[in-house]
């Protein structure tokens, strides 16, 4: 007996282990002024934000959005996306977006809306002034405050911290439409 909750404990250390170095690279950033768009915290090692949301902050600390929320950007280490082109810094902010797997992150303990997401970057393309991102895979959401909490995260971070206007698709559909209950 006492073996096995030594097994469970070095488990329970090793993933706790694995989750405070994926989420040790996340800085908070300074939240944007409310009507701004936001970009991304200026330091040097810092090129790749991603967003999160603040439950029941009715815009305090970001952009607020449906449900009475606020959509909050986290910066994560990501030297090799710094000067690379829009699209390229799209991919890698939703890639490391849909690899944090926790329903809580960063030191604000920000809510992750997509964290029981399997979802996948298919393809990013810039053409003149927009950047098409197709994504594929499933969502779980937990209800209808879910989807513009989703929309949010997934919006905001392939903006990339750019003011270049984003076309979202989610298994071919728009995101909006692929978010809807309907």
């Amino acid at each position: 007996m006492k073996r096995r909750a030594m097994r469970g404990r070095s488990v329970a250390l090793a993933t706790a282990g694995i989750v405070a170095l994926a989420l040790g690279a996340c800085s908070h950033a300074e939240p944007p002024p409310r009507d701004a768009h936001p970009a991304p915290a200026a330091t040097a090692a810092v090129a790749t934000t991603v967003w999160f949301i603040a439950l029941g902050d009715d815009g305090a600390h970001g952009p607020r959005i449906g449900c009475g929320d606020s959509a909050v950007p986290l910066a994560l280490d990501d030297s090799l996306a710094a000067g690379a082109p829009h699209a390229e810094r799209a991919r890698r902010a939703l890639e490391a977006l849909f690899a944090l797997r926790s329903q809580r992150v960063g030191p604000d303990s920000l809510y992750n809306a997509l964290a029981a997401a399997r979802l996948g970057v298919s393809r990013v393309t810039q053409r003149d002034d927009t950047v098409r991102v197709d994504l594929t895979g499933t969502m779980q959401m937990g209800g209808e405050c879910d989807i513009p909490r989703v929309q949010a995260q997934i919006e905001r971070t392939a903006a990339a911290g750019s003011s270049v206007p984003s076309i979202v698709t989610l298994n071919g559909q728009p995101l909006e439409a692929a978010l809807s209950l309907r």
